[in-house]
């Protein structure tokens, strides 16, 4: 359902290249050719991304540094035990996902996992600017030194999409 909004602006803007392109052609042909109109399109690249980490208990773990010229924006993450270490996800555990950017610390959530839909998936993603980091802490009821699987998805988005003619 997200790409039809996308597939009815596309077929808008192909009317009215076509429109804006008989137009020029319409003008080129007369006594006097004047500049020619033209439509940019914004290339809006969406780079898929996913990754599976292992996290220890209670100790804060990064995901990702968001690199220079792309934000990158968070649609799942899940929370899983591994298959050598069965610990199964408890409702009075806790997990936190940070921002983090130089000094300054945002805390997109903290809470117990009760207060969560799991998986956890956002319409429309969290996102993160270039030189972000995603920091990540999930600590178990039982406070044992067992690990935790990570996963989480998403895309990188270029900062400022260029113009495609």
């Amino acid at each position: 359902m997200r790409i039809l909004p996308l597939l009815s602006f596309l077929a808008v803007g192909a009317c009215v290249g076509i429109l804006l392109s008989e137009h020029n052609h319409a003008l080129a042909s007369g006594p006097v050719a004047t500049q020619q109109d033209s439509l940019d399109i914004i290339g809006l690249t969406k780079e898929p991304f996913w990754n599976s980490i292992n996290v220890d208990d209670d100790t804060p773990r990064l995901l990702l540094k968001v690199p220079k010229g792309s934000r990158f924006v968070l649609t799942d993450l899940w929370f899983l035990s591994r298959e050598d270490q069965y610990l199964p996800v408890d409702l009075d555990d806790r997990v936190w996902l940070e921002c983090q950017h130089g000094s300054n610390r945002l805390v997109v959530f903290d809470s117990p996992i009760r207060e969560l839909r799991l998986p956890l998936q956002w319409q429309t993603g969290v996102s993160f600017s270039e030189g972000q980091e995603m920091w990540i802490n999930y600590r178990s009821k039982a406070k044992t030194d067992l690990l935790r699987r990570i996963h989480f998805t998403g895309y990188f988005e270029p900062m400022f999409p260029t113009p495609k003619r």
